[in-house]
């Protein structure tokens, strides 16, 4: 629409005439500080863009505070006015001087006192109306001039001196005056162009908090990507505000969103965050560990966390090597080290899992309790992890041999893709993982993941119980296989021969027995690492 103002064309503007706009008076406070006034349908136009609007309006209360600080500056001015000197003043005008002082005589008040004292005198010596005299009022008396009420011994410099130090006073009085109300329009000043930075910051702010570049780009990354469509009624619009605007309107029960991928949206943060992953997937990417993120705030996260420089890592774990910039930081660390029945954040839905923090427990809940978990259409195995699911359907159509050689020297090991060379070299090649006890039993293992396998094939009181004989297992691929004999489901076939085993001990020692050769063979031929 076109600006009445700029004449550019804009999204966001405001109707003059509309009831809302009315009672801010935009159209009067235009009238008063421009050569025109807006007049329903006799304009151009009948908006105002919101840019236009926030300068006017910041003129408009600067206009105020201005007129505010010179009225009560003037008011203060008529209360106390200046008292500038005039002898004229020590005459009243209704009384006449009797003798006028002479040119020849006025010189001999600076000469001698007698002479200043006679002339003193002669000046004071009046004569009163005939309606004065008639009232009965004495010619002498003091109260009609103010130089009568003083002594003979003083003289007409004394007069000018207290008529002078009465001026200055007046004039230091009124200096004060103004001297508060320059401090006064100062202050407000002041306010006013601290109101405009603070605004200024928190709009710079927002535009950091809710868009990636500038306005018009998010929008345009927007519109090409994600569809404004109302998931409940058939309403489709061009932006995200119409959107919340229908919502409250139509659905206000219903918090407003647009669905992208599967996924909720409820912000127009998170809704530019989308696009721009949609248009590069490697759009939020850590620059320091090459890693990708979803959106802004868990890279900044993750930029806190993991690359804070050692000199503000300033909070130190106690009981372990990590550092921590934030004190709250360390004592969600600290909880890490509790025993696990000991842990503060309990699930409600399961109440065996308890996490070291609330972000933990938040990710176990939408893991388990929410999101659906992932079939494979192949084995039909149950995996909720997205990534880890999508790596297992790769496996049933890839090639089995391994593909990643371990780049380090004098390690000819080949592994089955970048995921199982990193945690190799992460194990075998660096000193990340360094040896753990176990408090049970006191058996020392050369990482957490071996130290937790033990403890769930030794320590563990989870028991599998077979349905039909009531036989007890350790484990759940040893109640699949014992299973077996009642079924009669044959689960490993020998790749060197026809036959089949319902125990993978079992074909493993047939292949080395009937098969060593082509056992050994196919051992050097996809050799990888299980530590």
């Amino acid at each position: 629409m076109l600006c009445i103002l700029c004449c550019k064309y804009a999204d966001s503007c405001l109707n003059i005439f509309d009831e809302n706009e009315i009672k801010l008076g935009i159209a009067d406070i235009i009238g008063r500080h421009f050569w025109f006034k807006p007049i329903p349908e006799e304009n151009i136009s009948a908006v105002i863009c919101s840019a236009c609007w926030s300068k006017v309006d910041d003129f408009h209360q600067f206009y105020l505070s201005v007129e505010e600080a010179h009225n009560t500056l003037n008011s203060k001015v008529k209360n106390e006015p200046f008292a500038e000197f005039d002898f004229n003043e020590l005459l009243d005008p209704d009384l006449s001087p009797k003798k006028e002082l002479t040119e020849k005589a006025y010189p001999l008040a600076d000469k001698s006192l007698d002479h200043s004292n006679q002339i003193l005198k002669e000046f004071c010596e009046l004569e009163m109306p005939c309606s004065r005299r008639n009232e009965g009022t004495d010619v002498n008396s003091k109260s009609i001039n103010p130089i009568r009420e003083l002594d003979d011994n003083e003289t007409l410099d004394e007069v000018i001196c207290k008529k002078q130090r009465k001026t200055t006073t007046t004039l230091k009085k009124t200096e004060k005056i103004l001297r508060r109300g320059t401090l006064c329009r100062k202050s407000k000043e002041s306010k006013n162009v601290k109101h405009k930075i603070r605004k200024e910051d928190n709009t710079k702010k927002l535009k950091e908090r809710s868009g990636v570049k500038s306005k018009l780009e998010d929008d345009a990354m927007v519109k090409k990507y994600i569809p404004m469509n109302c998931e409940l009624c058939p309403f489709i619009s061009e932006d995200y505000s119409s959107v919340t605007k229908h919502f409250r309107t139509d659905h206000p029960n219903v918090n407003p969103y647009v669905r992208c991928c599967n996924k909720k949206l409820f912000h127009r943060q998170d809704i530019v965050h989308h696009a721009y992953r949609h248009d590069n997937p490697e759009f939020f990417k850590c620059k320091e560990c090459q890693k990708v993120f979803s959106e802004q705030s868990t890279l900044t996260r993750h930029m806190i966390t993991a690359h804070t420089p050692e000199d503000k890592l300033n909070f130190h774990c106690d009981q372990c090597s990590k550092k921590f910039s934030k004190q709250e930081k360390l004592e969600l660390h600290k909880n890490s080290h509790l025993p696990r029945e000991e842990r503060p954040f309990v699930c409600d839905q399961c109440p065996n899992s308890r996490f070291a923090s609330n972000d933990l427990l938040k990710v176990h809940i939408c893991m388990r309790h929410r999101r659906a978990p992932n079939v494979c259409h192949v084995c039909a195995k149950v995996i909720r992890d997205k990534a880890s699911f999508e790596k297992h359907v790769r496996a049933h159509f890839e090639d089995g041999a391994p593909k990643a050689k371990c780049p380090i020297e004098n390690c000819n090991l080949w592994l089955k893709d970048e995921d199982y060379l990193r945690r190799h070299i992460r194990r075998a090649h660096t000193n990340q993982e360094k040896a753990v006890t176990c408090e049970i039993c006191g058996g020392v293992y050369k990482n957490k993941y071996s130290l937790t396998v033990h403890k769930g094939r030794v320590h563990s009181n989870v028991v599998f119980t077979c349905e039909v004989c009531k036989k007890t297992f350790k484990r759940a691929i040893y109640l699949r296989e014992h299973m077996t004999q009642h079924t009669g489901e044959i689960l490993y076939n020998c790749q060197f021969c026809t036959r089949t085993f319902n125990s993978k001990a079992n074909m493993h020692a047939h292949k080395k027995k009937m098969h060593p050769v082509e056992w050994d063979n196919w051992r050097e031929k996809n050799k990888s690492c299980r530590k």
